[in-house]
């Protein structure tokens, strides 16, 4: 006798759930959709006008991110790959040739790189050459930051670290000024912005965390072990490049109108998140897949995941707090970014803020985590590293939720 899978639910109460999302998804679009791939099988138990379906209890949500993702771009190869990104079981037929031709795409970055190393004749190095170039994109906001000397080092860095060779105290020296390796590193990805910051009166310094980060890089690099990895592996790298990019966006987004663009260092992070392609996605998940074979300090993926939590938490109330003060002058002095820049320095600071703010009122907060999400898009959710973040989020969040997940993060 055939049972139902715990927690599994009716098709009654997949519609039930859809029409509280707000959505107008049909019982046919869902077959439609299952079949394309786009969503996982159900179970059906007994035959003929007396059989009962049951579906994942996932579905409603996949239904409504399967409804957004075709919003953004009406085709199904589209949003079968930016699902799987998202984190959503889909056919095989949505990921598994994608992933291969980014294993491919791994093994020509590394050919090219050995080619590259290779070429001892020419007097220049391989970042000389390339800061000479036009460059665009983010490999051109790194080059404003450094200049053309300290450039050509990060390329070279990079390099390095493709080869194996990386050394984070090797000394340079720029237009008179001594940089370790490591130092370029962090300037280049421009993590030293966030050094003098401090929230909760704890401060944010990345040097040791990266330092470790490329060393594990580079040792994985050395080794010739095959990149391919089982797919509960690759689902695993996928979540956590997925969350640790969500941490970035969030945690920058939180704190930027109060610290400044700046805040934290995790501007380039968060821009690299929110531009990432479903193809970029893979790769990352690939290497860190990879990085994970090494012994490691990592955070365990739930860590990851929890953190992720918290910091959307951080964000939406930091939105409801940014977009309070500006339609309530008469409230900055309590909530507007100078005021809560000193109270975030520490926790008695912050712990005296929050006695005053007892004595305010304050219009209840109604958090809409996706319209938020497609707000920081501009309206336009196109950016396909924001929509694998959010495609998933809850149309509505009660601010019980909301105060959960900060005060969690809080007393981390």
């Amino acid at each position: 006798m055939q049972t139902t899978p715990l927690a599994w639910i009716s098709t009654a109460d997949v519609e039930a759930q859809l029409q509280l999302e707000g959505s107008s998804v049909t019982s046919r679009q869902l077959e439609r959709w299952r079949s394309e791939g786009l969503l996982p099988p159900v179970l059906q138990i007994g035959a003929g006008a007396g059989s009962v379906i049951w579906h994942p209890p996932v579905t409603a949500r996949q239904a409504v991110a399967i409804e957004r993702a075709l919003a953004a771009k009406n085709r199904v190869a589209f949003a079968g790959e930016l699902l799987w990104a998202a984190g959503f079981e889909v056919d095989d037929r949505h990921w598994r040739p994608q992933l291969e031709q980014s294993r491919a795409t791994m093994a020509r970055v590394g050919k090219f790189a050995r080619r590259l190393a290779a070429d001892d004749d020419r007097p220049d190095t391989f970042g000389d050459r390339l800061a000479a170039e036009r460059l665009t994109g983010q490999i051109s906001k790194i080059a404003r930051r450094l200049g053309k000397e300290q450039m050509a080092r990060f390329a070279n860095v990079t390099l390095e670290i493709l080869q194996g060779d990386f050394q984070a105290e090797e000394d340079s020296r720029y237009g008179g000024e001594e940089v370790t390796t490591l130092g370029v590193a962090l300037r280049g990805l421009d993590l030293e912005a966030g050094d003098n910051d401090r929230v909760m009166g704890q401060g944010f310094s990345f040097s040791r965390a990266v330092g470790d980060l490329l060393h594990l890089a580079s040792g994985a690099a050395l080794d010739d072990q095959s990149w391919h990895f089982s797919e509960a592996e690759v689902r695993q790298a996928c979540d956590d490049v997925r969350n640790g990019f969500k941490i970035a966006v969030c945690m920058h987004e939180a704190l930027a109108w109060i610290y400044g663009p700046k805040a934290l260092g995790l501007g380039l992070a968060s821009s690299m998140g929110k531009a990432a392609t479903p193809a970029l996605l893979r790769t990352y998940s690939l290497a860190f897949a990879r990085l994970r074979h090494e012994p490691n300090d990592f955070l365990t993926s739930s860590e990851i995941a929890r953190l992720a939590n918290q910091a959307e938490g951080i964000w939406l109330m930091s939105n409801w707090l940014r977009d309070l003060q500006d339609r309530r002058p008469d409230l900055r002095k309590f909530i507007g970014p100078k005021v809560l820049k000193i109270a975030l320095t520490d926790s008695p600071r912050c712990r005296n803020l929050l006695e005053e703010l007892g004595g305010c009122e304050f219009p209840a907060p109604d958090f809409r985590p996706w319209n938020q999400w497609a707000r920081l898009s501009k309206k336009t959710t196109t950016q396909t590293g924001l929509l694998a973040m959010s495609i998933g989020a809850p149309t509505r969040l009660k601010a019980a939720d909301v105060l959960l997940r900060e005060s969690a993060a809080v007393n981390l």
